[in-house]
């Protein structure tokens, strides 16, 4: 369980600064894996969206002309 800690507090991104020194700790390791789903969800869903065709029939007829349209 500790060596689990350890590795949270190693992926603190940003971690706090402490005079001359780096204070990693485990809420900002949290934070960065969080936010790191976070994006790679968003991004992933996007790209999904951006992928995906979507299909519509539509048929129109322009009755402005005055003729008719035969249609068989």
């Amino acid at each position: 369980m500790d060596g689990i800690m350890n590795k949270l507090r190693n992926l603190d991104a940003y971690p706090k600064i402490n005079e001359d020194f780096y204070s990693r700790t485990l809420s900002g390791g949290v934070i960065t894996l969080v936010s790191s789903i976070v994006m790679f969800l968003l991004f992933f869903s996007e790209l999904r969206l951006y992928l995906h065709a979507v299909t519509e029939t539509k048929l129109v007829v322009d009755t402005s002309r005055g003729e008719t349209l035969r249609i068989n």
